[in-house]
């Protein structure tokens, strides 16, 4: 993987950690999901005119967009149901551990990539260090489908004492949060060769608008049918100034990534992405105050072992 590649692959993955660890710890996660992706669509409307005046749009080109959407769709609602119901620490790494060797297996299949031994090597280093993190966390927060928060001054959304202790070292596969971690795995994989293919094709900015302003659409609509429209509203205007920035980072990010899948084959991107987990495990011990153990850590340099490999590669 080029230097260039990979350093898109990195930025992009440190945003992507941050903004799912506001998530985690929002107090209405749908009001957050609908914020901040309305605001990805508002600061990068004009970059996606110049794009389309630059480069057009053909009828053609909406078949991708159709495709995209209702993954990425799928993703906001199965990752909203996991942080409901279980630890960032346990759902973000199983999520994002499991996609990579999807992605690898779409890519072989359907865009006739062949990773090198030391890309699979890379590949499986990271994958494994990621299950690792996965199994090192327990504990099931409970929830509904709601997707809310913990309320102010109340008790931590996290799985600990001795139910934590005792499902540690395992995955739990009956676990609710653990099931859609591996369903949001499973879209992940779908969404990324998706949009490797759809960035190749209609280009990174005209297609990332496109995809997310339908994925807002129907998240909006969700809201609606939920009679949730005016709990989103009041969210959005009360956290505006939150939802801006991350908006913008998210969504910059993104690109990068779509970026980085025109130059480089997906499944080392997909693999590469995984960087965020490293992310993710430092905003999980200091931002959203959960466990971290000495597994974790020696997962964390698993998947460090792994980003070597593929820049290697």
């Amino acid at each position: 993987m080029e230097l260039t590649a990979f350093l898109l692959v990195l930025s992009g993955a440190a945003v992507h950690a941050l903004w799912n660890s506001l998530l985690k710890r929002s107090q209405s996660r749908l009001a957050f999901s609908v914020g901040f992706i309305a605001f990805q669509c508002v600061v990068l409307l004009p970059w996606f005119a110049v794009a389309v005046w630059q480069s057009g749009l053909e009828p053609h080109q909406w078949v991708w967009v159709a495709a995209s959407v209702p993954l990425h769709f799928g993703y906001f609602l199965v990752l909203l149901r996991g942080y409901s119901s279980g630890d960032f620490s346990l759902v973000y790494p199983i999520a994002r551990g499991l996609a990579p060797l999807l992605v690898t297996l779409w890519g072989m299949l359907f865009a006739g990539e062949r990773p090198s031994p030391l890309g699979w090597a890379g590949i499986l280093a990271v994958v494994s260090g990621v299950l690792a993190l996965g199994s090192s966390a327990g504990g099931d927060t409970g929830g509904r489908f709601g997707d809310r928060g913990p309320r102010p001054g109340g008790p931590p959304q996290s799985g600990g004492g001795r139910s934590a202790r005792r499902h540690a070292g395992r995955l739990e596969w009956h676990n609710p949060a653990v099931g859609c971690a591996a369903l949001a795995a499973l879209l992940i994989s779908g969404y990324t060769l998706v949009d490797g293919l759809a960035a190749r094709a209609i280009g990174p900015v005209v297609y990332f608008y496109l995809e997310t302003a339908g994925t807002l659409t129907l998240l909006a609509l969700t809201a609606a049918l939920q009679g949730r429209w005016a709990e989103v509203r009041a969210d959005v205007g009360s956290n505006w100034r939150l939802y801006l920035p991350v908006g913008f980072m998210g969504g910059l990010a993104y690109i990068l990534i779509l970026f980085a899948m025109e130059q480089a084959p997906l499944g080392y991107v997909a693999a590469a992405r995984e960087s965020s987990i490293l992310f993710g495990l430092v905003l999980s011990r200091f931002f959203l105050k959960e466990r971290v153990t000495s597994l974790r850590v020696a997962s964390g340099a698993a998947v460090v072992v792994g980003l070597v490999l593929l820049r290697l590669s």
